[in-house]
């Protein structure tokens, strides 16, 4: 595998004239940064212009790895409807199969390609594959990268052994977390969104974890940053921004009907579940509607349930 280079080089040089007492002259000269350019195969169940938190964040990295000068090779599941595979010089797209996934149907899971992904892969050999869901397309290209000795890395996104039970089949929970435990240890690497689920996941059996930000949100950060007005943080790097600031007396003044709606903290939701019963238990009649398996930008991510949630509320 081509490994990426970043090369600060400062080469001197003498040069030394005819004369015997001459000092001999310095030449420096500056080598500017490189970086070797990979294929990087990518392979997701959800891609835009599905709306959810992973098609998002992935192709923000997507995105970001192209402006680096990587070159994207993406597998996905065909669109209903008219849906052609867009391809350039530095990104193309391989469209498999696919059918509604159960329960969330407004997402499609990739059917097993590995006739195609063996071909593909073989004829155009990737530097690394990194699979970010865990269906059948995601399987099925497991393996054909084990087969072909690629590097591997993939996603830990989604806690389904533990949301099992939302959707009716809670009773499969020790069967789905075996999956994914040997889903994601036949990788060579396996990124995660947090320390809390990287340690949860440690002790459950998954080994080569990696907390891993997620780098949309990252660069999301660093834009607001950059239009931030220093003075702003000077409370929080003095440790003074939570000054007077009461916070179970303030809850328990809310004398309003309230609605509480709780992203998911093991993918990057910001209220933990210890917090939201304390805020439950501080407010009187407080609603709370839990969204498993989104992440923070729940309104972005699943529009329709939280307009849901909110027409609910607000009927009452």
């Amino acid at each position: 595998m081509r490994a990426s280079l970043m090369l600060h080089e400062t080469v001197a040089k003498q040069r030394h004239s005819g004369a015997m007492n001459t000092a001999p002259q310095l030449m420096v000269e500056r080598i500017s940064n490189t970086q070797a350019a990979l294929n990087i195969a990518v392979v997701t169940e959800t891609y835009p212009p599905d709306i959810n938190g992973v098609a998002h964040t992935l192709s923000k990295i997507v995105q970001g790895l192209q402006a680096r000068g990587h070159v994207i090779w993406l597998v996905r599941p065909r669109q209903p409807g008219v849906d052609v595979a867009l391809v350039n010089s530095s990104y193309q797209e391989l469209l498999v199969r696919g059918l509604p996934i159960p329960f969330y149907r407004q997402l499609r899971l990739g059917l097993p390609a590995k006739r195609e992904l063996l071909r593909l892969w073989t004829r155009q050999r990737p530097d690394i594959v990194h699979i970010a869901t865990e269906g059948p397309l995601g399987w099925s290209a497991l393996q054909v990268a084990r087969k072909l000795k690629l590097p591997i890395s993939t996603d830990f996104r989604t806690n389904f052994h533990a949301y099992s039970q939302h959707y009716g089949i809670g009773w499969l929970r020790g069967a789905i977390l075996a999956y994914m435990k040997k889903f994601h240890n036949a990788a060579h690497a396996t990124m995660v969104p947090t320390t809390a689920l990287e340690g949860e996941l440690a002790g459950s059996g998954f080994k080569r974890l990696g907390d891993l930000r997620d780098r949309a949100s990252l660069t999301w950060s660093a834009e607001c940053l950059r239009q931030l007005d220093p003075k702003v943080l000077t409370p929080v790097i003095e440790g003074r921004w939570l000054d007077g600031y009461d916070f179970p007396s303030l809850l328990s003044g809310v004398r309003c009907p309230t609605l509480l709606l709780q992203a998911d903290p093991s993918t990057g939701g910001a209220l933990t579940d210890e917090d939201a019963a304390t805020l439950q238990s501080l407010v009187s009649g407080c609603q709370h509607v839990r969204f498993p398996g989104c992440g923070h930008n729940l309104h972005r991510d699943r529009p329709k349930e939280v307009l849901q949630a909110l027409q609910s509320f607000a009927a009452l």
